[in-house]
């Protein structure tokens, strides 16, 4: 199973997937940096345009993306979770068709004020000082993705002031009723 799991930086999306591998044993986790490494080692048709793309100055292409998320999946593992990635509903789409299954996501809600609280407590400007407008259009990256997953009844939304054992908790339920509804 591949989950995706989203939300705005410093919603705790590294600390609930940390919890789920503690919960369930064949949990992998990935993260672009784990695309960056592909691309040093990778030799797939989607690692080579990937390589062109930013040996070029560009961006990696969004159907592309997709494809490179959907190879850093391992074989055989029974949960496969990734951070923060898709980022858009065109990295969605690409990522289900090459992975050939459903993409579950789980969205982590947390508003200005808690990410700006969690940010104070490393020393961090408030996310909209720093990065002014970063919350809206991360925002409107994203909830096409959530619609899209709501539509097929693979998305959960947990709030995430909760605490990282109460949310691992809820998505672990979640992630054993969609693992027996495949």
């Amino acid at each position: 199973m591949i989950v995706a799991l989203l939300g705005f930086p410093g919603s705790g999306r590294r600390t609930l997937a940390a919890a789920l591998a503690l919960r369930l044993p064949e949990t992998v986790i990935l993260d672009p940096s784990n695309v960056l490494a592909l691309l040093k080692s990778g030799t797939s048709e989607s690692v080579s345009l990937a390589r062109a793309a930013v040996e070029s100055g560009r961006l990696i292409p969004d159907e592309v993306f997709g494809k490179l998320l959907a190879e850093l999946v391992p074989p055989g593992r029974s949960l496969a979770v990734l951070l923060g990635v898709p980022r858009n509903l065109a990295q969605f789409e690409s990522l289900v068709f090459a992975a050939k299954q459903p993409i579950h996501v789980i969205h982590l809600r947390a508003s200005a004020e808690l990410i700006d609280q969690r940010r104070r407590a490393l020393r961090q400007a408030p996310i909209e000082e720093a990065h002014p407008g970063a919350l809206s259009r991360l925002h409107a990256a994203a909830e096409p993705v959530l619609t899209r997953a709501a539509s097929a009844v693979c998305l959960l939304s947990l709030d995430a002031t909760a605490t990282p054992s109460e949310l691992a908790a809820s998505a672990e339920r979640c992630l054993l009723s969609w693992s027996e509804a495949r």
